[in-house]
């Protein structure tokens, strides 16, 4: 079996809120890239990656320059071509667009392996169990109003979700009463029985995480995890914050590998995305050797394994 030729395209979708029908933006799209890679056997493998906005034909263009290469290769020998691409992009790794556009290569010749073997990509990947929990994300956005994101948290709950996350950093002005406000009124909405996260996309100093986490575990919210609570580099900062809050600090969205923070215990993402952070292969081959996780006191990295497999092929072989 070869690879035969790819396909790509552009794909604008609406920012639906299909989970609680409450998007901030009812006019608002998100442009993704669709990559399709054909085989001589007849099998196809899909890949979805996107960066958004103007950067979205740029990333076509270099899945497609980077996808050329693979044609006549094995598309079950995956390292090998991943080597071979790695080599031809030179010096333009290993973070952005590069990395960008090989996952959805990686992923996609996952897609083909699945489909060769009739298995599913999880149990390719170790198959170490065949359930994962999953939570509800991005309905509780911090630009709706607070009856909104009451509303649409009440909706959440009548489905059915035991796990759901907000957001806090609430735009324009706002003040650490705000903040706790709303946590307090989600968690009402929701009730004590549902874990609740919440991201803050980076957008806290240090002290102030500090400050508004302290504030919201003083008020009883509980919160499962806080989430990107300031910059993803400032190690010495997270550090800070992990070390003040009782409550687990996830982070590492948009960090490339494995780092050495301060305080010499490594860190992996605590939410690693395929499409974005090299495909499902690299994290999942970078988690097999480490024994601890950026979430404080929750070892979860069965579970972030599991859950990169449900974005790593196509549905049939999930």
């Amino acid at each position: 079996m070869k690879v035969s030729h790819i396909r790509s395209q552009i794909l604008v979708l609406p920012e639906a809120d299909p989970l609680a029908n409450s998007p901030e933006n009812p006019d608002a799209a998100r442009p993704i890239v669709i990559l399709r890679i054909g085989t001589d056997d007849g099998i196809e493998g899909i890949a979805v990656t996107f960066y958004g906005g103007a950067m979205t034909r740029s990333l076509k263009a270099a899945i497609d320059d980077l996808g050329a290469l693979a044609i006549g290769e094995d598309p079950l020998r995956l390292e090998a071509i991943i080597a071979k691409l790695r080599a031809a992009a030179g010096g333009s790794g290993p973070e952005g667009v590069f990395t960008l556009a090989l996952a959805a290569i990686d992923i996609a010749l996952w897609d083909i392996r699945g489909k060769a073997l009739n298995q599913p990509i999880w149990k390719l990947l170790g198959g170490a169990r065949d359930r994962v929990p999953t939570y509800a994300s991005g309905s509780l956005r911090r630009s709706l109003s607070l009856d909104e994101v009451v509303t649409a948290a009440g909706r959440l709950k009548e489905k059915g979700f035991r796990e759901a996350k907000m957001q806090l950093a609430l735009p324009g002005p706002t003040s650490p009463t705000k903040e706790v406000e709303r946590a307090q009124a989600v968690r009402g909405a929701l009730g004590p029985d549902i874990k609740l996260m919440c991201d803050i996309n980076q957008r806290w100093r240090p002290d102030e995480a500090i400050d508004i986490g302290r504030r919201v575990e003083d008020a009883g919210v509980g919160f499962f995890w806080l989430e990107d609570v300031t910059a993803h580099d400032d190690y010495a900062g997270l550090a800070r914050v992990n070390a003040a809050l009782a409550t687990p600090i996830a982070g590492g969205e948009l960090v490339y590998g494995i780092v050495q923070p301060a305080g010499g215990q490594p860190r992996h993402p605590g939410n690693p995305q395929p499409s974005g952070r090299g495909g499902a292969e690299r994290i999942d081959r970078r988690i097999h050797g480490l024994d601890a996780a950026i979430v404080r006191g929750h070892s979860r990295l069965r579970q972030w394994r599991v859950g990169i497999v449900r974005s790593a092929g196509s549905r049939p072989h999930l």
